[in-house]
């Protein structure tokens, strides 16, 4: 284990652990505003990611905001340098473009589509 990971690891209180390590399984973390949701899941995805370090594993993070996945991102390749190549963290609409550009030929949609808001009136 990296020692960055082992630290924040010891800085969690005994529940953000236990979610950070739980093993078996998906993991559901409720909580209010300020309280290390973030925290805990970017402990558990590096822990994830350390701990499979040397099999055939991938992780997917979904956030509801950019900046959220760019922070969460960057903390888990603080904790666990060089193993985000093996993570997709970003938001859900990222994910689901990047499924579209590479297989929405299945479906008629060509990889170069464009993606408008409301902020492109």
């Amino acid at each position: 284990m990296t020692e960055p990971l082992q630290a924040a690891l010891d800085r969690l209180s005994p529940t953000q652990r236990k979610a950070a390590e739980w093993q078996d399984g998906a993991a559901l973390v409720l909580a209010g505003p300020g309280v290390g949701k973030t925290t805990v899941l970017t402990a558990r995805i590096a822990r994830i990611l350390n701990d499979s370090r040397n099999r055939n594993f991938r992780v997917l993070a979904l956030t509801f905001t950019t900046k959220a996945g760019d922070e969460m991102r960057e903390r888990v390749e603080t904790l666990v340098p060089g193993l985000t190549d093996r993570t997709f963290i970003g938001t859900f609409h990222s994910f689901c473009a990047q499924i579209l550009r590479q297989h929405g030929s299945h479906i008629g949609i060509k990889p170069d589509f464009g993606i408008y808001d409301q902020d492109d009136d």
